[in-house]
């Protein structure tokens, strides 16, 4: 409750500096991630910061210059897709292409609509990403550009859909797990027991004895693949630095005022308790301010952007998650074989940035205390801003709302 209440009233400093390279950041990764093959099912990637998300499949990853006519008869549009891409991520791609200056919540939905091939000998023929009805067997490959033969300067047709969405999902209920599913990403979250896509499926084991075996077993990175995370990490480093030291108030030279009172609120709790550690106090302000608010907000993004969720996104941002992490840890991280590519990966950018986060709250602590007054004042501008959140369905925004104002109340 009080990591909601916080988020909540952090907002308004969030939504200037620290959301805007968060946004950067993030296309970065959609656009690094993207250049090749993705996973459909497990979100894995050629091109990742995650050594666990890697695509160590070998699979076409030519690219496929599609022509596109869009609803409105507009076009063709010319977009880029790859070989082996599914027809859901070849349909995202088009709206990224069509709509790119449109806000992902006002596009067209991705099951609104379906994709026609016109082919010469075939005439129209609609595209999907299983043929006939999935198997309760065995798991279903699903189809790909290239199943269909498609290739650059095929001509693709968008038209509405007529089954619509509450046909993907009638047709796809999975014996009683519906939850599945989530029709606000960027593609469908695929259940392995049922689909597979470029990873070929375990005929012997159940995902989570796989999954237990694999991580018994340590792992070195072959060199290929080392490279392939290097790349993809100096492609997006810059991009991850701005952000984690926006994070850090590098270059602000005041901070908000709620952070403020919270911070103070502890160093009281520290002295009433008769805790003398420093390194204790900083402890308690990491953990509600990065681990309580930012590592949540990194790893749900759309609770600050207007963006399609994309299970290939997952891996990257737990990645810039932990990295935030290991900035505010004392402990120097003992690197070795058997480490974490992702620590290895950045942990020259954690020793540059660690001491900044002990500047960080040194710096707060030395700003003016805030007085009650202006204290309440802000929670009321809080309140405020947010009353239409208690005619709205958003049942936790709603209770954060309610929350704060009991707060302000009794102050």
């Amino acid at each position: 409750m009080v990591s909601k209440w916080l988020t909540i009233c952090l907002y308004d400093s969030m939504s200037q500096d620290q959301v805007h390279k968060y946004s950067t950041l993030y296309k970065a990764f959609k656009y690094q991630t993207e250049k090749g093959p993705v996973d459909a099912v497990t979100g894995n990637a050629r091109y990742t910061i995650n050594e666990s998300k890697l695509l160590r499949e070998i699979v076409d990853g030519s690219y496929v210059d599609c022509l596109v006519t869009s609803f409105d008869g507009s076009g063709p549009y010319t977009v880029r897709a790859i070989a082996c891409d599914t027809i859901s991520q070849l349909k995202q791609k088009i709206l990224d292409h069509i709509f790119k200056r449109t806000p992902h919540s006002q596009r067209p939905a991705l099951f609104s609509f379906d994709l026609e091939l016109l082919c010469p000998s075939r005439g129209r023929l609609t595209l999907s990403d299983w043929s006939g009805s999935p198997s309760m067997k065995s798991p279903t490959k699903l189809n790909t550009l290239s199943h269909y033969g498609i290739s650059s300067q095929s001509h693709l047709v968008m038209v509405p859909s007529e089954k619509g969405s509450a046909h993907y999902r009638d047709s796809l209920a999975d014996s009683g797990k519906s939850s599945w599913t989530s029709l606000d990403r960027s593609s469908p979250m695929y259940p392995p027991s049922r689909f597979f896509h470029l990873s070929s499926p375990s005929r012997t084991l159940t995902i989570e004895r796989r999954k237990k075996i694999d991580e018994s077993i340590p792992k070195s990175i072959p060199e290929v693949y080392l490279t392939r995370l290097l790349t993809s990490k100096g492609t997006v480093q810059k991009y991850i630095e701005d952000f984690v030291e926006s994070v850090l108030f590098v270059e602000a030279s005041t901070y908000p005022i709620i952070l403020k009172r919270v911070f103070d609120l502890l160093d009281e709790e520290a002295a009433r308790n008769g805790v003398s550690d420093p390194q204790l106090v900083q402890q308690w302000k990491s953990n509600l301010y990065i681990l309580r608010v930012w590592v949540h907000l990194i790893k749900n993004p759309k609770i600050l952007l207007d963006v399609s969720e994309s299970i290939s996104q997952d891996g990257n941002l737990s990645v810039v998650a932990q990295t935030l992490m290991d900035c505010f840890s004392f402990s120097e991280q003992i690197l070795g074989a058997h480490s974490p590519s992702s620590r290895l990966l950045f942990a020259k950018e954690v020793a540059r940035l660690r001491p900044l986060s002990s500047d960080l709250f040194r710096k707060i602590r030395r700003q003016p205390s805030v007085t009650d007054e202006a204290f309440i004042e802000i929670l009321n501008d809080v309140a405020n801003c947010l009353c239409e959140c208690t005619r709205s369905n958003c049942g936790a925004l709603r209770t954060a709302h309610m929350g704060s104002r009991k707060w302000c109340s009794s102050c």
